[in-house]
């Protein structure tokens, strides 16, 4: 895995959020700073990166638990850096 998606993944599990909101500010801006540092996506990634944004940042979820939505996107991001 490239050092971006590491970094990004590293930052995602050291983070310990307690405020949902501030959860979703922070998640999106690291996600963005992830795509304007990382060297050209495929279409697929692009299009996982868009969903996964859409997915967790862009819907409110604040009942469910910070963690386990970090341990998802920590998934989808695994799983999206391996795309071809």
């Amino acid at each position: 895995m490239e050092d971006t998606w590491q970094i990004f993944i590293d930052d995602l599990t050291e983070d310990n959020y307690t405020e949902y909101g501030d959860f979703k500010r922070e998640m999106d801006h690291q996600l963005r700073r992830l795509v304007e540092s990382s060297p050209p996506f495929t279409d697929q990634q692009a299009r996982e990166l868009y969903r996964l944004r859409q997915d967790y940042l862009w819907t409110d979820h604040p009942d469910e638990d910070i963690d386990i939505i970090k341990r998802d996107i920590k998934n989808r991001v695994e799983r999206i850096a391996q795309l071809h």
